[in-house]
């Protein structure tokens, strides 16, 4: 089943941040700018597929 979790990613984080969402196959969108603080972003995984959820822990760390 597939499910969506928003990250409130802050701007010195992003390039990380996309490295690992380059790493599998995760969709992404950002859903708004948070001015000079950083990024929305909404990313959908399947819940139960433990390469997404492994990716979606580290992804965890740059939650603002």
């Amino acid at each position: 089943m597939k499910e969506s979790k928003e990250f409130y990613v802050n701007l010195e984080n992003i390039i990380p941040f996309s490295k690992i969402l380059q790493e599998g196959d995760l969709q992404n969108g950002i859903g708004h700018v948070l001015g000079d603080a950083g990024l929305s972003i909404t990313v959908w995984y399947y819940k139960g597929d433990d390469t997404d959820e492994e990716l979606i822990k580290r992804l965890e760390a740059f939650d603002e």
